[in-house]
């Protein structure tokens, strides 16, 4: 699965998104609070506190993010980031982050190149 449905969309924008990146090998995880799905196959994040993140995504930039909602149904998020200082997606995360009043020094467009739904016994 490529595509992000309108229900995936309501999980990825209603709950807290992890967000794994590799360094030298090892993983590195954080949580997102301040992102937006786009355009089907793209989520768009904020670079706020993310110093070791964006470092990571600048040497390999293949992420990994998952979400799931409040009865555990979650899904795997697989794909490219790319960072951007100007321009649309700047000033889309610009927007974002002013509702939650923290800074936008840049914003990260992850372009999904497969989905997993998590299996939940």
């Amino acid at each position: 699965m490529k595509k992000i449905t309108s229900k995936i969309k309501k999980i990825i924008e209603g709950y807290p998104l992890a967000l794994a990146t590799i360094k030298n090998g090892k993983p590195y995880v954080i949580v997102l609070t301040c992102y937006k799905a786009i355009d089907g196959n793209k989520i768009l994040f904020c670079d706020t506190y993310i110093k070791k993140t964006l470092e990571n995504i600048k040497k390999n930039n293949n992420i990994v993010m998952v979400g799931w909602s409040k009865d555990y149904e979650g899904y795997q998020f697989f794909g490219k980031a790319r960072y951007f200082k100007k321009g649309k997606w700047f000033k889309l995360c610009k927007k974002l982050k002013k509702k939650k009043e923290l800074p936008c020094k840049g914003a990260i467009l992850v372009e999904v190149n497969k989905i997993v739904k998590s299996k939940n016994k």
